[in-house]
Parts: structure tokens; C-alpha cells; sequence
């Protein structure tokens, strides 16, 4: 059973309150175990999506225009050795992006954007979330 709460004044809002108690009732007179922690804000599935079906896929589609035959997986990791470093002081025995929470992932997209415009001179416009979702739904089609 896994519950969770937000902290406001000291005190615990629980997100699902009756379901909590209903579920402390079946347990009356049983010792429990709580470990209290805070939850780690992920990035959206979202974020993942606009990442690999936008920005990695309108990179890619420019370099092949260009002479350069790097798919999306070569850029994914080009970009993760080259700038996971600007955001954490951090040293990793992997490189990864996925300790990166959704503020991080959108500032390490900033980051891409930023280095296509000054080392390929590639600028990523932004489109209108009509048009994202549709690209989304095309990406995922292909999967």
C-alpha cells in the first residue's frame, strides 16, 4: 500500500484519505512500517515524447539534409556527454538523463537548442500544442 501526502504546516494532506483509513481499519492492532520520503518529481512521459518525437527527430532530419548520417540515438547520447555536465556538479559513472526531474529536462532541452543553434546553425521553432500533439501521435505510431 502506497499513499501519498503533501506537507502543509507540518501536518499530512492525504491525497486518498479514505482509502488510507478503510486500509489502516484492516490492519487495527498490527504493528506497520512508514517510511516518509519525498517524491521525486519525474519528468513527464510528455517531456519524453517532445524530446525523442520533436527535438531529437528535427535534429536528426537536419543533419541528414546535411550530410550527416547520425539517427536519434547518436544525438541522444552526443547531447547527454556533451551537456549533462552544465547542470549537476555531480560525477557519474553512467551518463544519464534519467535523474533529471521535469525542471531539469526542460532546461537541458534549452540547452540542445542552444548548442544546434550555435554549432549546426539549426534553430528549433517552437510549434503550436495542436501541432505537437499531432506530431506526438505520428512518433508514437512508429514505435
Amino acid at each position: 500500500m502506497k499513499h501519498t501526502a503533501e506537507v502543509h504546516d507540518g501536518k499530512a494532506v492525504w491525497d486518498d484519505k479514505d482509502k488510507l483509513f478503510k486500509q489502516l481499519d484492516k490492519l487495527e492492532w498490527k504493528k506497520i512500517s512508514v517510511d516518509i520520503k519525498a517524491v521525486k518529481d519525474n519528468r513527464s512521459i510528455r517531456q519524453n515524447r517532445f524530446y525523442w518525437g520533436y527535438i531529437l527527430w528535427n535534429i536528426h532530419r537536419h543533419m541528414q539534409e546535411n550530410w550527416y548520417n547520425l539517427t536519434p540515438d547518436d544525438l541522444h547520447w552526443y547531447f547527454k556527454v556533451v551537456l549533462c555536465s552544465l547542470l549537476t556538479d555531480d560525477e557519474f559513472d553512467e551518463i544519464t538523463t534519467a535523474w533529471m526531474d521535469s525542471r531539469k529536462f526542460t532546461r537541458y532541452i534549452e540547452n540542445i537548442k542552444d548548442h544546434v543553434l550555435e554549432k549546426f546553425w539549426l534553430q528549433i521553432r517552437e510549434l503550436w500544442e495542436q501541432e505537437l500533439l499531432q506530431h506526438y501521435d505520428k512518433y508514437l505510431c512508429k514505435k
